[in-house]
């Protein structure tokens, strides 16, 4: 990869008790921040209590980072991994756009599957339903299929719902059916109005079915897609007075409407592009793949809604951009690993990149430092989240260190053995400074690490020239990460093979490696 095309300029950061606090410029504009503890540590035990409520679909935030493109639709992560496309002759995609999307239609909730015939997809709000005839999706009227499934009683003991009131139809037409259900809105003017600010209240809504039924803490009304609720007093969800639409989808798929298996996620067809790029490296080195988890989504997203309603607050400059103030909009954790265990994320110690511009950019730069190079290429980078702000490319990019067993060679290093075009100068300017002292500028650095949870301690470091010679190198070590970094303390010759020795005892078992790698040609 030809990274000496990318320039890299680095300013001072500040300094943390928690560690050392670095801040970038990168090139095309923007600046990144990284934050590396001093020590590796397991996060406790711990997990927020996430509260179920019958209440709008969250819409689409503007700091998530959970979701991408795949070939002709779209993959999502927020409601645990499934995807919406336009294949095997369904346009779900398109469709689910044409209908309002996230907005009006929530996240996906099943896979697509079929129900009764019909190539269907379940969603938060609603459940798509695809019709050949007329080739187009409509909302499946899924508080029907609920009452014929016989979950009425549950419905309204335990999700406030209406059971549906008998009104006589026979030989009325349709638009004397619609006027006699319509009627049935009459009874709560704020429910009436939510009903109807629909672009179009019949086919998002259905009609209704149920008077507004008076049922202690709210008002409600039943209708065919949807569940109108009114609620006197201040919840979690609502504040008195104010009306929600009950999900209908994930109502569905709670009472157990949707066979099981349409129900379990799915792969992505295609990786977010920053995933894509961050893999790129790790399969070049051998290593796994690193994989999305949904509870560092959870927490980059978060931070990054942290700092957009925050925004312009002086206390979000500096160190200060990897913490929160209690009390704040949008607080869910004063620091790094109070947001990842706020999220539900328990299973490594996590540091966390914060900068702005596009993340595949930031990755390609990351990769020519030392200590914003590690976490994204660490053996033990299992588990990742990240999310970015439309508003100003603002990104958080959550690592966490895997405390299970490797099933690759280590230790990993980078450049690989047998890499080519390998710059032959860096700028070292990076804090906490990898050569303190040192003149300018240096040789392109190297990085080393084994197992997160593997006992190191370093023996010998070698880099030797074509002729055999040793170069004089700087040897930081990263001690939480179990890695060093191999610095040379001038550019290499272009054109040129060099070979890196170092020499550990990991475990209390005796550990080498050697490998070689050729800089670039003038």
């Amino acid at each position: 990869m030809d990274t000496e095309t990318r320039r890299r300029r680095v300013l001072r950061p500040a300094q943390d008790e928690r560690g050392s606090f670095v801040r970038l410029r990168m090139s095309g504009g923007g600046i990144a921040f990284c934050l590396l503890p001093p020590a590796f540590r397991l996060l406790p035990a711990g997990f927020c209590l996430l509260v179920f409520a019958l209440a709008l679909a969250p819409p689409a935030s503007a700091s998530e980072g959970a979701d991408w493109e795949v070939p002709a639709g779209r993959y999502y992560l927020q409601t645990g991994g499934y995807e919406v496309a336009d294949r095997d002759g369904i346009p779900f995609w398109s469709e689910f756009q044409r209908l309002g999307g996230v907005v009006n239609v929530g996240y996906p909730v099943s896979r697509r599957f079929l129900y009764k015939g019909f190539a269907i997809q379940a969603f938060q709000k609603a459940v798509l339903q695809w019709q050949p005839d007329a080739g187009q999706a409509v909302f499946l009227n899924v508080f029907d299929e609920l009452s014929g499934a016989g979950k009425d009683g549950w419905l309204y003991a335990a999700r406030s719902t209406p059971p549906p009131v008998q009104l006589d139809e026979r030989g009325k037409s349709w638009d004397e059916i619609a006027a006699l259900r319509l009627a049935l809105l009459d009874g709560n003017p704020a429910i009436r109005e939510a009903y109807l600010s629909a672009s179009d209240p019949i086919q998002e809504r259905g009609l209704p079915t149920s008077r507004v039924e008076d049922l202690g803490p709210l008002y409600a009304l039943r209708a065919q897609r949807a569940v109108i609720q009114q609620w006197k007093v201040d919840t979690a969800w609502a504040r008195a007075g104010e009306v929600v639409l009950a999900n209908g989808g994930d109502l569905a798929k709670e009472a157990g409407l949707f066979p099981s298996a349409a129900l379990a996620t799915e792969q992505a067809s295609a990786d977010p592009p920053a995933l894509a790029r961050i893999n790129a490296y790790r399969t070049a080195m051998g290593l796994a793949p690193a994989r999305l988890n949904p509870a560092l989504l959870r927490s980059a997203s978060s931070h990054v809604a942290y700092y957009e309603a925050n925004r312009g607050d002086p206390s979000l400059s500096g160190m200060g951009l990897h913490r929160e103030q209690p009390g704040a909009a949008g607080f869910t954790g004063a620091s790094i690993g109070d947001r990842a265990r706020a999220a539900g994320y328990r299973s490594g110690g996590v540091t966390e990149n914060a900068g702005w511009g596009p993340l595949e950019r930031a990755v390609d730069w990351y990769l020519d430092t030392v200590n914003h190079r590690l976490p994204l290429i660490h053996p033990s980078a299992l588990d990742l989240g990240y999310a970015i702000s439309p508003l100003d490319g603002f990104h958080i990019i959550d690592v966490a260190l895997s405390q299970g067993k490797l099933a690759v060679a280590l230790p990993s290093v980078y450049p690989v053995d047998g890499a080519t075009d390998v710059p032959i100068a860096w700028d070292g300017a990076e804090t906490p400074d990898p050569a303190p002292g040192l003149p300018r500028p240096l040789g392109y650095p190297l990085t080393v690490a084994f197992g997160a949870t593997q006992r190191v301690a370093w023996k010998a470091f070698e880099l030797r020239a074509p002729s055999g010679a040793s170069v004089p190198i700087a040897t930081p070590l990263t001690p939480w990460m179990r890695a060093a970094a191999l610095i040379p303390l001038r550019p290499l010759e272009p054109g040129q093979t060099y070979t890196a020795r170092i020499e550990a005892l990991v475990d209390g078992k005796p550990a080498r490696k050697e490998w070689q790698f050729s800089t670039r040609r003038q």
